[in-house]
């Protein structure tokens, strides 16, 4: 095959005027295309929205007579739109009906900012500013701060709090990796931990484990008592829970002030029956926590490699008489785009974000903040981001879902779980703040109509997955919706009081519409 390259007689740069073109509350909405001629000519600049359903909402064309040589010309577009959510931006340069350049961008437009919540937040993502990514804070802080995060993983060791303090955000916690070593003194322990310590004097997280056996031959192990069966221990378990506990008690002796997570490889509940077993004393922990990979696992579906295997963990410890509660560690749930779509990837992650709230995580780290840059982004991790790869940053859909469910849920308690009626129907009931309650909807599959009854209210505020806002009027206390596998948020000044599942429907299930019987 031959292959002949021709350079662009004018040169295209699309310039965000915020980080990833990621805007919020009265934050302007544009993007600027600059143009540099090489080549004497009349040109035209095309551009073109469309929501996040695809369909178009907005877009112009500029005219331009350019001279080569001459100077740069920056020709601002707005992205403005009616509604808040996320957008799809193309600008493409044409010469006659020939088109020279296209870029494809997107945007997120944001509501005002109404979160209070500081470093009490539970909400939290992991920053790599390695594999071609970023260290530069003023470019990464405004994407955790309009996201809702309030600590990260990895890209804040190079820092301080303080020097993050603009972005509201702190590391996630100390972490495990200066700590297994058993050769190190309790005086080296300790130097290491309040090396993090004094950077970070809001962390107030221990991670004990970490990724610490994908070699060995524990792997994500599931503990025998939860079967019945006979214990068989695997290689390594005195050495491990040795120098586990060890570090442990520095920490309870010299830093009272921090959280113990036990971490895990998956939903290890072997790992954490070694421990228990062994006597682990159970004023050395407060949470066993979990390192699930997601992928394409189901969000409700328990198995080790999802987030309800956090439910193994629990039942471990439980059986134990152990009273520590269980909680995400700094990396929780890696779901891909390119394998599960932009929607399901956005659904997904909404959704593991509840079922944490559910088992009362105190932390929920959802989601890589980016796509990396090498080749690290054809793993199973470097593309699970919830914006595109360094330096454009574009966000994707589930960055403005996760952006809505932190601003929505903010500063929650939650009160239970709604029945209604199905097992895989859900509804949760949170108390906010600011005296109002929010009860998150979804389906584990297809659609359900669900009838609500409410107390105390005559209209509810249905915020969608995406952020965008209706109301949703009461006749006689009560009111209807179609549920289905994206989260709407119900929001109320009253409670609610009941929900009943009506008729359901399974789209995906259905034959498309040209399917035919070729040889019965």
């Amino acid at each position: 095959f031959g292959v002949t390259l021709e350079r662009t007689p004018v040169e295209m740069e699309v310039r965000p005027t915020q980080p990833g073109n990621i805007f919020c509350g009265s934050e302007k909405p544009e993007v600027l295309v600059a143009l540099r001629p090489r080549v004497t000519g009349t040109y035209e600049l095309r551009w073109a929205l469309r929501d996040v359903a695809g369909q178009p909402c907005g877009g112009g064309h500029k005219s331009l007579s350019l001279q080569a040589g001459e100077a740069e010309l920056t020709v601002p577009i707005s992205l403005a739109q009616p509604q808040v959510g996320w957008y799809a931006v193309e600008c493409s340069l044409w010469q006659g009906s020939r088109a020279l350049l296209t870029h494809h961008a997107a945007c997120a437009l944001l509501p005002p900012d109404t979160r209070q919540a500081g470093f009490e937040s539970p909400y939290a993502s992991w920053w790599f500013d390695h594999h071609y990514g970023t260290s530069n804070p003023k470019t990464i802080g405004p994407l955790v701060l309009k996201a809702g995060f309030r600590r990260m993983a990895y890209g804040c060791a190079r820092h301080t709090e303080a020097e993050l303090a603009p972005w509201k955000f702190t590391a996630a916690a100390v972490g495990w990796g200066g700590l297994q070593d058993p050769k190190a003194t309790d005086e080296q322990l300790e130097a290491a931990i309040r090396a993090t310590v004094d950077k970070f004097p809001h962390c107030g997280n221990i991670l004990l484990f970490h990724e610490s056996m994908p070699n060995a031959p524990l792997g994500t192990r599931t503990a025998w008592e939860l079967f019945g069966l006979p214990v068989k221990e695997y290689p390594g378990a005195d050495e491990r829970w040795a120098q586990v506990t060890r570090v442990a008690r520095i920490v309870r002796e010299k830093f009272p002030q921090l959280r113990i997570y036990l971490g895990n490889s998956g939903a290890s509940s072997e790992l954490i029956a070694e421990g228990l077993r062994r006597g682990f004393p159970k004023e050395y922990a407060d949470y066993v926590g979990i390192e699930t990979v997601g992928r394409t696992g189901h969000p409700e579906r328990l198995w080790e490699g999802g987030l309800p295997g956090v439910w193994l963990l629990r039942e471990i410890v439980r059986q134990r008489g152990y009273p520590w509660g269980v909680t995400s560690c700094f990396e929780t749930n890696y779901r891909q785009e390119r394998l599960l779509g932009p929607q399901r990837q956005s659904e997904w992650y909404v959704r593991d974000v509840l079922l944490s709230h559910a088992y009362r995580f105190p932390y929920i780290s959802i989601a890589l903040l980016h796509d990396v840059g090498n080749s690290y982004h054809g793993s199973f991790w470097g593309a699970t981001g919830l914006c595109r790869r360094f330096p454009l940053l574009y966000p994707k859909p589930s960055y403005v879902a996760m952006a809505t469910v932190t601003r929505v849920l903010d500063r929650v308690t939650l009160r239970r779980e709604v029945p209604t009626g199905s097992n895989c129907v859900y509804a949760l009931d949170f108390a906010r703040s600011d005296g109002r309650h929010v009860y998150p909807v979804w389906t584990a599959r297809g659609t359900c109509a669900l009838t609500v009854a409410v107390k105390g209210a005559s209209r509810l505020e249905v915020v969608d997955l995406y952020g965008r806002t209706r109301p949703l009027a009461t006749a006689a206390g009560k009111a209807t919706l179609n549920a289905g596998t994206a989260v709407q948020y119900l929001v109320t000044s009253g409670t609610l009081a009941g929900v009943t599942c009506g008729q359901r429907t399974y789209p995906e299930d259905q034959p498309p519409a040209a399917f035919a019987v070729a040889n019965a």
